[in-house]
């Protein structure tokens, strides 16, 4: 858990007696190029915990679909936007997360 979510939580916690339950949503995950052919499908569904933040949803991704050896290079996208590695997502039931690798071509 990140450190704002920390304290986001101990103050409502505190503030409000009770504790904040994280929503669980199904995510689609596109996968592209390299991360395509890695996977072997260019479609899948991810059931993910949101609020998440970036580096937690990247790490997600990362090794689920073994990801490793590409994982310097990818960028992730949610619903056609590029995002920030200091964004934190609310994520909806089907948003769709691009995993993009540097495309190559000729």
């Amino acid at each position: 858990m990140d450190y704002v979510n920390s304290i986001f939580r101990t103050t409502y916690y505190s503030n409000y007696g009770s504790t904040i339950m994280d929503n669980e949503v199904n995510i689609d995950i596109l996968l592209f190029a390299r991360a395509r052919e890695i996977v072997g499908k260019n479609f899948d569904h991810l059931k993910l915990t949101t609020p998440i933040d970036y580096k937690t949803l990247f790490e997600t991704i990362v090794r689920k679909y073994s990801l490793q050896e590409i994982q310097k290079v990818i960028v992730l996208s949610i619903n056609g936007e590029f995002v920030s590695t200091q964004d934190i997502f609310h994520l909806n039931e089907h948003d769709e997360i691009a995993v993009i690798p540097p495309l190559s071509g000729g």
